[in-house]
């Protein structure tokens, strides 16, 4: 019997960023294919390398953002062993433990939407980070919220509130959670 809850990514999220994404890459190919009129050359250089910048750094952003319009759709997977977090890109995905879990609540970083997993042993999930920066984020945000686990709910197809309600249902009926 499979009763896990998935909560799907919102596409028209995004959509938003690529289309910028998309803009910024056709200002790069005007960029690189402008026409020299003054004759100096370490301008035109110049003109042309923040070009080949822009689509450079915006195309993989586009790239990024295009897999996971049209790729897996999958942001949250909540079933009997834990959460399943799809939501990022490049890393894979992470499982949360019910029985590790204290609770939930709503963090604002600039404009992304984070919900901070309260956990029991925040150490190890600190020490589970592989690179070294990983690592030190995880410490840092760890110093600064009290827990190093978060689940990005920018992009996922439902609202802060509901996900946080439908987070604590699931902690509820899989994690045994004393009422």
């Amino acid at each position: 019997m499979n009763d896990a809850t998935n909560i799907k990514v919102n596409k028209l999220r995004i959509a938003f960023p690529l289309v910028l994404c998309l803009l910024f890459i056709l200002m790069g190919i005007s960029l690189v294919f402008q026409k020299s009129t003054d004759g100096s050359d370490a301008y035109f250089t110049f003109t042309k390398a923040i070009g080949y910048l822009n689509i450079g750094m915006f195309g993989v952003g586009a790239v990024i953002l295009c897999y996971r319009m049209f790729g897996d759709n999958r942001g949250l997977v909540m079933d009997h062993s834990g959460i399943g977090d799809f939501t990022g890109i490049i890393q894979k995905p992470d499982l949360v433990r019910w029985s590790d879990i204290t609770g939930f609540k709503v963090i604002r970083q600039f404009t992304a939407r984070l919900v901070a997993v309260e956990v029991k042993n925040p150490e190890a999930y600190i020490k589970k980070q592989k690179s070294e920066s990983a690592r030190r984020k995880a410490e840092a945000d760890f110093k600064k919220y009290g827990t190093p686990v978060f689940l990005n709910a920018t992009f996922l197809a439902v609202s802060k509130d509901k996900l946080i309600q439908q987070l604590d249902e699931a902690l509820d009926k899989y994690g045994k959670r004393k009422k």
